[in-house]
């Protein structure tokens, strides 16, 4: 039984140009990024799902609603290596797993920006969307979780259009309640799915850092 959920989180930054003033000019950002993200662990009762940490990359879009406070979609891709070690007593039903995963991340949400001076701009928010998920793995389909985010960071102006972004998000949570991602790797060969023990909730974020287009 093949089971889509969305998850994570997702922050939002950005900042302006040459002044707060000039900033709002930018009715449009848009932003490359890319960085370092934390992979985090998940608890099967089963056994352990670990993700390795590793880098990612990406890019946000986002457009001036009311001066100072921005609407952002993002998205972010991080390749890296899960391993699933079994309790010693699934040892006889499940075999240790490594391989290679995709977790991609697509949010929309919204962020409030903070001039400091005309060469800085804090930001922070908040958004919410979809952890995908995909393991290749025989018989194991891509899994959907939803989610939250919050981000914050700051923007560096070079030009009135060019702008350096650096960011952290904290993604909460992965949540992998029902039927587990990364089902078939039993040593019976693939199978529907691997039963969990209720909710479980696994916390990841990254660094980020980007530069900024506005029009």
């Amino acid at each position: 039984m093949k089971k889509f959920t969305l998850a994570l989180l997702i922050g939002l930054l950005s900042l302006s140009f040459n002044s707060a003033q000039a900033q709002t000019e930018n009715k449009i950002e848009l932003t490359p990024v890319v960085g370092f993200q934390f992979g985090g662990r998940v608890h099967y009762y089963e056994g352990d799902f670990k993700m390795d940490d590793a880098m990612n990359f990406g890019v946000n879009m986002n457009f001036l609603v009311r001066q100072n406070h921005r609407f952002e979609i993002s998205y972010s891709l991080m390749k890296t290596q899960g391993h699933f070690v079994p309790f010693n007593s699934y040892i006889g039903d499940y075999r240790r797993w490594d391989g290679d995963i995709n977790i991609h991340y697509i949010m929309l949400g919204s962020h409030s920006e903070y001039p400091v001076s005309e060469k800085l701009i804090l930001f922070g928010g908040v958004s919410v969307g979809a952890s995908i998920l995909g393991v290749y793995e025989p018989g194991v389909s891509d899994v959907w979780r939803f989610g939250m985010g919050i981000t914050g960071g700051l923007k560096i102006p070079i030009s009135d259009r060019i702008g350096i972004r650096l960011q952290g998000r904290l993604l909460m949570p992965m949540y992998f309640a029902g039927v587990g991602f990364y089902a078939g790797i039993g040593t019976g060969g693939a199978s529907s799915g691997l039963s969990m023990n209720g909710g479980v909730i696994a916390f990841q974020g990254d660094f980020q850092g980007g530069l900024v287009f506005g029009f």
